[in-house]
């Protein structure tokens, strides 16, 4: 979701009014607004059809995705001529794919006794609200003074995102409301990469190719986020699960300090038993995202090193005569205008 972005932008400046700036403030309004609108209309359908269809959670988040996919095709191949069609299709896709944010959370967290898919829709929603055009501002403010900020802003984002997680998880079976606070800090300090990803993924590639960069950043980004994590995370989530019921079988005196293992020696029904291993061995599957941020953080960092030198190559190769000139007049011996 957070990789759809303006492909073609700054390609032909006269074409696709989205070169500069103002090309991510055009994203972070049509991500909010998509946002604003998509979260609780995908809460709204689930809870009227889920009376009459007892699957219809997975089945609307599906159909999300499938639906964005041709949206968001078409946008890149109108990106060039057509900007008024481009930015309706890229609404039109986060529209779709934006119905997934609540209705996921509310699989997820199915053991809170409060309505979780309006909470969590009310609180991804003023995340990204805050955290896209957070974003954005901050990287135009330090960028003139400091060049390699954006990466430093992404990774700024993404490793203060990691604690804000951790207790988020901590805290999903405690206090619901401490969890909500620790995924709204841990939302806007993701969402501040949004524009940021998509500015800095356009001026370090020249301008035919960066339709082809931006597909393969989406390519990559949904096949090891949308696509892989759901799998990955109930592998890792189910093998923890079996790792407690052998322990539970194989001993009946278990370690005190494990929070898993107070449970299940404590006086609980077998129901109570069985969800309090369902949600430990989920809460710490989840625990992966957290180790992928710190990672991807890290990469943001390093980039830094190399995204003034990388800009200023595709700025030459835009701008080949008038560099050459610059050049000549800054060696040229016998100008006299030169004091």
């Amino acid at each position: 979701m957070c990789c759809v972005c303006d492909w073609r932008a700054g390609v032909v400046g006269t074409h696709l009014h989205l070169a500069g700036p103002a090309s991510r403030y055009k994203f972070g309004i049509i991500a909010m607004v998509s946002g604003l609108i998509g979260v609780p209309l995908g809460s709204f359908i689930a809870q009227t059809l889920r009376s009459r269809v007892s699957n219809v959670d997975p089945l609307v988040c599906a159909a999300g995705m499938l639906i964005s996919t041709p949206l968001l095709y078409v946008a890149m191949l109108t990106a060039r001529a057509q900007v008024e069609i481009c930015y309706t299709l890229m609404f039109l896709g986060e529209l779709v794919l934006n119905l997934n944010w609540s209705i996921v959370a509310d699989m997820v967290l199915v053991s809170v006794s409060c309505d979780v898919s309006l909470v969590f829709g009310l609180v991804a929603m003023i995340a990204g609200v805050v955290g896209v055009p957070f974003g954005a501002v901050i990287s135009s403010l330090l960028r003139p003074r400091l060049p390699y900020m954006d990466p430093c802003v992404c990774g700024a984002g993404l490793l203060l995102s990691v604690p804000c997680l951790t207790g988020a998880a901590f805290y999903a079976s405690g206090n619901f409301i401490v969890c909500m606070v620790f995924v709204f800090f841990a939302s806007v300090s993701l969402n501040w990469t949004w524009a940021v990803v998509s500015d800095m993924s356009l001026y370090v590639v020249v301008p035919p190719r960066r339709s082809t960069a931006q597909a393969f950043q989406i390519l990559v980004s949904h096949a090891f986020g949308d696509a892989g994590s759901p799998y990955l995370v109930g592998v890792i989530s189910e093998s923890i699960k079996a790792h407690y019921a052998d322990s539970v079988v194989a001993t009946s005196s278990l370690n005190s300090t494990s929070v898993i293992a107070a449970a299940l020696n404590s006086t609980v029904t077998t129901s109570s038993r069985n969800w309090d291993v369902e949600f430990r061995s989920l809460q710490y599957a989840l625990f992966m995202t957290c180790i992928v941020e710190v990672i991807g953080g890290a990469f943001f960092l390093a980039a830094a090193k190399y995204v003034v030198k990388d800009k200023a190559t595709v700025d030459l190769a835009n701008n080949p005569f008038s560099n050459a000139l610059k050049s000549e007049d800054e060696d040229d011996p016998y100008d006299v205008t030169k004091t």
